[in-house]
């Protein structure tokens, strides 16, 4: 809104809140007390690329699905998942290039490249809005783009994904984080928490990259 938050249940106006500062200012979103979120959703207005967002406490893991909508241009972007927890690297990235017409899948744990896993075909076209789902499972994750299978990953390191980044010109209208049934909000000893971030300064990574 405007000039105020506006909360509603089952459709219907809750509450409505005037704004106490502007909302550049926010960037977290906290859910405390006895509470079960399943679904945790941002759009409404125009992010674009270099995003950076920082998952829920206790991060992205098997039984999650990840649902972003966005419109790439011309050239190339890229996505990729880390946990700055445990600073492993680049745990999943993938890399989408126009010219090559690619979609190159990798990780990079400590020092390490992978062995590369290329996409079986390519859907993305320049001013074309498309939809990624990923799909979060014990062993593997798998990227569906407009609900046809893109590419299967195996997870290399343990498979809780603590953030994520968008580089390159991509523009992302929508963001959401579907929760598996059986989860809970997040517990600390006294209270419970649910807490993500998401920003525009994001992490260069160099430190992950070859020389």
């Amino acid at each position: 809104m405007e000039d105020k938050f506006e909360i509603r249940t089952f459709g219907e106006v809750f509450i409505e809140y005037p704004y106490r500062l502007s909302l550049d200012h926010i960037n977290f979103i906290n859910a405390l007390g006895e509470l079960n979120l399943k679904l945790l959703y941002l759009g409404g207005q125009l992010m674009k690329a270099p995003l950076r967002v920082l998952f829920p406490v206790g991060g992205i893991k098997p039984g999650f699905n990840l649902i972003f909508l966005a419109i790439p241009s011309n050239e190339n972007f890229s996505i990729a998942f880390t946990d700055p927890e445990v600073e492993l690297g680049i745990m999943f990235e993938m890399k989408v290039n126009f010219d090559q017409s690619t979609v190159i899948l990798n990780s990079k744990i400590w020092k390490d490249w992978g062995q590369e896993v290329r996409a079986s075909h390519f859907p993305f076209k320049a001013g074309k809005a498309f939809e990624m789902e990923i799909r979060f499972f014990e062993k593997t994750l798998t990227v569906y783009v407009d609900t046809k299978e893109l590419a299967t990953f195996d997870h290399r390191a343990k498979p809780v994904y603590g953030e994520m980044s968008f580089y390159g010109s991509l523009e992302i209208r929508t963001l959401t984080i579907c929760e598996p049934p059986r989860s809970v909000s997040r517990y600390t000893e006294d209270i419970k928490i649910y807490t993500g971030e998401i920003s525009n300064r994001v992490w260069s990574y160099q430190r992950w990259k070859d020389p």
